[in-house]
């Protein structure tokens, strides 16, 4: 039998369910909708985690902050806000992302719950549970993420009064691992090595411009000009659900719609791809994709690295990146060449220059200390002119 413990008047009960976790139920005032009784149900993992929890509720209640009493458990409003919000409103792959973290690791934990029962003591005992798991510090992070998004969703519909995965400082925390970009060196050994593959031109344009890799798939013959070589990223290739269909969607964000003219070696090597799609039979009408399967379909992400890209690196002898690392290694040798960050942030499709400059900071500083010598150079110059002249002076 659990133990029970009576509190003091107004506060309510306390009782252990099972060793490690410890529940309360306080009396509220009635519901001034229906005027029917209301209790609120707490869980924490400790005895004062819970008394600590009362107390707060029992402040709300008499100040009138507390919402009416709502029945409804995490995994079914989780399940509307999915359809009602999310799919109507995000990218497939975002949505795809959401449900996928729902459906593996919150529900499984927490689901049954009510959303009038969380607290953020049971929020937070959920992270401890999935690290003791061995659940990942890059998915805790993504799970704390679409949680908080949906409780500040349940907060705006008024079906609970504050957001319990607002933990503050507590979030879970991830660090992303650095990444080095590859030399300009290196970069030349895997253009070298793509030299007269079929997608050769992909390889080109993507160190060339930094374009994304789904930005890139998703590009049409209508969307390049071989004449004036101006080239418009207007969509991204994504899974339109999880059955892995692919269709052209939206950009990531409004920036990344974006024109920019291409330098010569990837404007020629579009016209040496094109003339391999004729040659190929693949499509080359204004609607058909310029980089696409040999039968013209869209290019599946998993099978491009398994078949050309992870072999292309190996042929290069460099070690396996991700083909996201070619947009990191266009933007760093941009900076490291002096630059403007409003130049690199334009061409690869930043909403704002200061994301630009906070990722190639270092790339960045370099180009600084370019610009401070010729600056000083500059006064050092005109320095000795002026010496020159005053000497001139002095002869006369």
């Amino acid at each position: 039998m659990p133990s029970r413990h009576r509190r003091s008047k107004g506060l309510g009960t306390i009782f252990e369910k099972r060793p490690g976790l410890w529940g309360g139920a306080i009396e509220l005032s009635p519901d001034p909708k229906t005027g029917k009784r209301r209790r609120k149900w707490v869980y924490a993992p400790t005895k004062t985690e819970v008394t600590d929890e009362l107390r707060r509720i029992a402040g709300q209640d008499a100040n009138g902050e507390l919402r009416s009493a709502d029945r409804t458990h995490l995994s079914d409003f989780l399940s509307r806000w999915i359809t009602d919000s999310v799919r109507p409103s995000m990218r497939p792959a975002t949505c795809i992302s959401y449900e996928s973290v729902i459906e593996k690791h919150v529900i499984p934990g927490i689901g049954a719950l009510r959303l009038d029962c969380l607290t953020p003591q049971t929020i937070q005992r959920f992270y401890t549970d999935l690290r003791e798991n061995d659940t990942g510090a890059r998915t805790l992070q993504k799970i704390h993420a679409v949680l908080h998004r949906a409780l500040a969703s349940a907060v705006r519909l008024d079906l609970i009064g504050r957001n319990p995965a607002a933990l503050g400082e507590d979030v879970p925390k991830y660090h992303a691992p650095e990444r080095e970009p590859l030399t300009r060196k290196q970069a030349e050994a895997l253009l070298k090595a793509a030299k007269g593959e079929r997608l050769e031109a992909l390889f080109i344009v993507a160190l060339t411009t930094g374009a994304r890799e789904g930005e890139l798939l998703a590009v049409y013959w209508s969307d390049v000009d071989l004449q004036t070589g101006m080239l418009s990223i207007r969509r991204n290739l994504q899974e339109s659900d999880r059955s892995g269909t692919l269709v052209s969607g939206p950009t990531k964000t409004k920036a990344s719609r974006r024109k920019f003219e291409l330098p010569t070696i990837a404007l020629d090597a579009l016209r040496e791809h094109r003339e391999r799609m004729k040659a190929e039979g693949v499509g080359i009408a204004d609607n058909d994709l310029i980089f696409c399967a040999r039968n013209g379909e869209p290019i599946r992400r998993q099978n491009f690295l398994r078949r050309d890209f992870y072999p292309l690196l190996e042929r290069a002898k460099l070690p396996r990146i991700h083909f996201h690392d070619l947009r990191h290694t266009a933007a760093t040798l941009l900076a490291s060449m002096g630059t403007p960050v409003v130049v690199v942030s334009a061409l690869l499709g930043h909403k704002d220059p200061t994301i630009t400059l906070r990722t190639y900071q270092h790339a960045f500083e370099g180009g600084a200390g370019d610009a401070a010598q010729r600056l000083g150079a500059s006064f050092s110059t005109k320095k000795k002119d002026t010496k020159r002249a005053v000497r001139t002076r002095s002869t006369r």
